[in-house]
Formats: C-alpha cells, sequence, structure tokens
C-alpha cells in the first residue's frame, strides 16, 4: 500500500487529500472547512458502472464526479473510490469558486503523482 498527502490553500480556504494506493485500485479521501465530514461519495472502475451519491443536504458530487471521471479516463487506477466532505459556514459563491478551482488543482497534482509512479 502507498499513502500521498495533498493540500491546496487560497485566503481562508483550505482543502486536504489523502490517497491511498493498492496496486491499480485506489481510495481517495478530500476535506477541509469549518466541519469535515462525508457528503459524496463515486465509485468507479474498468469492470463497474461509474456512481456518484451524495448524502442528504450535501452537494459535493460534483467533486467526487470530477475525481473519478478524470482518474479513470485517464488510466491512472483500475478501480477507484472517491469521499469528499467540504463545509466551510458563509461560504458564499466566491468561496464556492474558490473550493472548486483548489480541487482542480489537487487533481492536477494527484494524476501527477499517478503518471509518475507509473514511470
Amino acid at each position: 500500500m502507498e499513502q500521498f498527502s495533498f493540500s491546496q490553500a487560497e485566503g481562508r480556504i483550505r482543502i486536504e487529500a489523502e490517497m491511498l494506493l493498492f496496486e491499480d485500485d485506489g481510495c481517495i479521501l478530500i476535506y477541509g472547512g469549518d466541519e469535515p465530514h462525508i457528503g459524496a461519495v463515486a465509485v468507479g472502475g474498468s469492470d463497474l458502472d461509474q456512481k456518484d451519491i451524495a448524502f442528504p443536504g450535501h452537494k459535493e458530487t460534483g467533486i467526487v464526479g470530477m475525481f473519478r471521471e478524470t482518474i479513470l479516463g485517464k488510466g491512472l487506477m483500475r478501480h477507484c473510490v472517491v469521499m469528499c466532505g467540504i463545509h466551510y459556514d458563509d461560504i458564499g459563491p466566491e468561496g464556492i469558486r474558490t473550493v472548486l478551482s483548489l480541487s482542480e488543482r489537487m487533481l492536477a497534482e494527484m494524476c501527477l503523482a499517478l503518471e509518475n509512479r507509473r514511470g
């Protein structure tokens, strides 16, 4: 098993992630804010339909889906589970855009780590 940690921040907004790799399979946990939690989960793989699930009242499916689609689409994992829970009190539209931007930067960093791992 291999473990990687990632972090992105801008102003008061900070998100973190842990990625565990088991050969060609992986599990990613993305979290941050005032109340880290699990709000949404995405699963997929080479022999499995893609699925995104949000717990009631949570909106992180866009993030988990983006990570799953990109990582599997690039062939960087065989099976992938992505969990996310980011909550900031009074974040507003600009804060949401920042979270999405930081998520995209983190995803690019993860993809680079996965590509480098393959050599």
